[in-house]
């Protein structure tokens, strides 16, 4: 997403709604762009690639409720994660090791 649109998007989240608390998930990294979405409102400002605990600690500080269920699930995914990543690096040094 450009930066116009999404400072656009904040800007018209808070003309709505003064109150919205609104977390960005991005991956551009410029700080001027960075701190211009959170002088226009924006709570807070999480960066791509992310591990899904950094949302889960983001919202925790935003004042948001995240029950144990959600951080189970939370948990699987990074379990599987793990196993993926292991296995498509297994994968790569099979292939490596045949050439």
């Amino acid at each position: 997403m450009a930066e116009s649109d999404g400072i656009d998007g904040i800007q018209r989240i808070k003309s709505d709604d003064p109150n919205a608390e609104i977390l960005v998930v991005s991956s551009v990294r410029e700080k001027e762009i960075v701190m211009h979405a959170l002088s226009e409102g924006a709570h807070a400002y999480v960066l791509k690639p992310f591990e899904p605990v950094k949302i889960i600690t983001t919202l925790e500080n935003m004042g948001f409720k995240i029950d144990q269920a959600e951080r189970d699930r939370i948990n699987e995914l990074k379990r599987l994660k793990k196993i993926n990543d292991n296995t498509s690096m297994q994968l790569s040094n099979l292939k490596n090791s045949t050439k």
